[in-house]
């Protein structure tokens, strides 16, 4: 099979370059980008065409840098937006502007790119898309509601998507990992509030504040063996030979681990409560 061709998002560091190393190991042809292209010139070295591209520009200029991006290769077979940070704080505290931040990279950078390729995927009736987001997408959590939003939205964008472009011979995924040991937790790539309540000091939301904070660089995935297991699922080769990629999967052992135990949850409730909540059809 030719080599495809891979169009890649916050390739600075962490899953980015781990996911670009591995399939210039591979022999695919990537497309890396970042917010500053210097970040990313050991890609070049690697042998990836870089490119300088900030996810929260305006859609006209996502729209360019697309066609720019088309035009390296010929084509785009697979998008992987995997640019993102993290926000913590209360939800009371964090103000709509800083919301609005956290969603245009999240959610609506990933969507606007998605939108920009889309044309192409279907042109040629094939190619994949595949968000990056997280375990947070399922749990809302003291100290990151705004990140899990964010990471809900992404994945159930996915969904939909996936759902709409099937019959072109577009697959759509949403990843979704636990900790791994990356910049993620870093000071560049975390974010809190810029207004702190008297209140909430000595709270659950400044606990869990602190435990994010001492979980930088102790998380348990490995980021390189992420990557890899990840594009394994991505092209069904390796591990996951003769699997289908599925709308969205949990990547991690603390991810299995918290969301089956949170998916369990969910069906014990509604077992209690069942008598009640299907009182309410016409008879």
């Amino acid at each position: 099979m030719a080599p495809r061709v891979w169009l890649i998002t916050g390739c600075s560091s962490g899953f980015g370059d781990a996911f670009a190393r591995e399939l210039l190991g591979r022999g695919e042809k990537v497309i890396a980008t970042a917010r500053n292209i210097q970040s990313i010139a050991a890609l070049a070295d690697a042998g990836a065409q870089t490119f300088a591209l900030d996810v929260t520009a305006p859609v006209d200029e996502i729209n360019g840098f697309v066609q720019g991006a088309l035009g390296v290769y010929g084509r785009i077979d697979v998008l992987l937006s995997n640019a993102g940070f993290v926000h913590t704080g209360g939800v009371e505290e964090t103000k709509i502007e800083e919301d609005e931040s956290v969603f245009r990279t999240n959610v609506f950078g990933p969507l606007n790119l998605a939108r920009a390729v889309l044309p192409s995927m279907r042109s040629h009736r094939s190619g994949s898309i595949v968000f990056v987001s997280s375990m947070a997408a399922w749990v809302g959590s003291a100290a990151l509601g705004t990140y899990a939003a964010s990471k809900a939205a992404l994945s159930i964008y996915a969904e939909a998507l996936r759902d709409e472009v099937a019959e072109f011979g577009i697959q759509v995924s949403a990843l979704e990992p636990g900790a791994f040991r990356s910049d993620l937790l870093g000071s560049k790539n975390m974010k809190g509030p810029s207004r702190r309540i008297k209140d909430y000091e000595g709270s659950k939301i400044r606990t869990k504040e602190s435990q994010i904070g001492q979980l930088d660089q102790t998380q348990p995935g490995d980021v390189h063996k992420g990557a890899k297991v990840m594009v394994d699922i991505i092209l069904g080769t390796g591990v996951a030979q003769g699997k289908n990629l599925p709308g969205r999967l949990i990547i991690g052992s603390d991810a299995y681990e918290l969301i089956k135990s949170v998916c369990e949850n969910h069906a014990e409730i509604f077992d209690h409560w069942k008598s009640i909540i299907t009182q309410t059809d016409h008879q």
